[in-house]
């Protein structure tokens, strides 16, 4: 049975899918500071670069952005966001042919949710949500889809979402992989706890038995750009012949990730399409740790005196994109019953929160 089961905290949903209850596709999606992703926009061209192909541009909301194509500076474009901010770099856009008319930058339309991109993918399956607030998000068109019930996640569901957070990822047959992620690329690294006891060939057909699982595992977490894996004790050699299997282990991804190929030292090299944010960016973000403490306050305050409140003291960076998510703020105050003070204290290293 498919369905589609949301969880929601303050500022933020997680989004699974799950087939018999198995986990096949994850998303996070914060409505008070959506990813942009999809949205139409009336950009501003500030800087043409021609040997990149495009154009240095700036939206209404000041943010810098990358469009495709050839535009003189001062030229108002209209264009759809491909590629959501990520990885220290902005958005970028393709122009679109448009009627529509405007003498200043502005957001013209806004692009599908991540709940409404999943509802779009899995249009059978049901959307089961517990929490009223949340409900009241949900667009129109998905509402005759809704099944209200008293906990959307339970332990297994939370256990499986709970692992797409770590970076070291168990796979069948005693196969690990470790996932490390940086701004230009993803590397993952097999390990085969029986290496030193299989034979070459053995070897070789483990790492095409956990491909699918790899895939999967890649999927969930949203994990694009280039990406290499360091197959687990297959001779550098041998590599190559690994590619088509790898391939066939992405054939259903909705991503159609491409330039599969190995590299001379032996990495098996494949590029999945940058759109969304990956699940780790995502999570380490200034916004993304200042909701994981949001959602501590709740469970930590809900159940202490009235007449004691606590302030949530953080670096700059997470008391600013607290800040700028009004929709998380107003759902931590409808839950504590008062506005939670929010501080920001010089000395807190980035990614540092603390209640007092």
């Amino acid at each position: 049975m498919m369905k589609i089961a949301v969880d929601w905290s303050p500022g933020e949903a997680r989004i699974a899918a799950l087939l018999d209850n198995m986990l096949i596709d994850f998303s996070l999606w914060r409505p008070g500071k959506p990813d942009g992703f999809g949205d139409i926009h009336c950009v501003r061209i500030m800087r043409p670069a021609p040997i990149m192909k495009g154009a240095f541009g700036r939206i209404a909301s000041g943010e810098d952005v990358f469009v495709t194509g050839v535009f003189p500076e001062g030229a108002l474009v209209t264009a759809r966001v491909t590629r959501a901010a990520q990885g220290g770099k902005g958005a970028r856009l393709q122009p679109l042919q448009s009627d529509a008319t405007c003498d200043a930058p502005a957001c013209l339309q806004q692009g599908p949710s991540p709940l409404e991109e999943m509802a779009a993918r899995y249009p059978e399956a049901r959307i089961l949500v517990d929490t009223p607030s949340l409900a009241a998000r949900i667009p129109p068109n998905l509402r005759p889809r809704l099944e209200r019930v008293a906990c959307a996640f339970d332990e297994d569901i939370k256990d499986q979402c709970s692992a797409l957070t770590h970076g070291d990822i168990v796979l069948p047959d005693n196969i690990s992989a470790r996932v490390t992620p940086s701004a230009a690329l993803c590397a993952i690294d097999l390990d085969d706890a029986d290496t030193a006891a299989a034979s070459p060939r053995t070897q070789f057909d483990r790492n095409v038995a956990i491909f699918p699982a790899l895939a999967r595992e890649i999927r969930l977490r949203n994990i694009n750009g280039v990406i290499l894996i360091d197959p687990a004790g297959v001779p550098t050699r041998k590599r190559a012949a690994l590619i088509p299997f790898l391939q066939n282990a992405f054939r259903d991804d909705p991503l159609r990730p491409h330039d599969f190929g190995a590299t001379p030292s032996g990495l098996l090299e494949l590029t999945r399409p940058r759109r969304r944010l990956p699940l780790h960016e995502l999570l380490s973000s200034p916004h993304g740790i200042g909701l994981a403490a949001l959602r501590q306050a709740v469970r930590t305050l809900s159940g202490m005196p009235a007449n004691r409140k606590l302030c949530l003291k953080a670096s700059f960076a997470i008391i600013d994109a607290l800040q700028k998510d009004v929709a998380a703020l107003e759902d931590v105050s409808r839950l504590l019953g008062y506005e939670l003070p929010l501080m920001a204290i010089p000395d807190y290293p980035p990614a540092h929160w603390s209640f007092s």
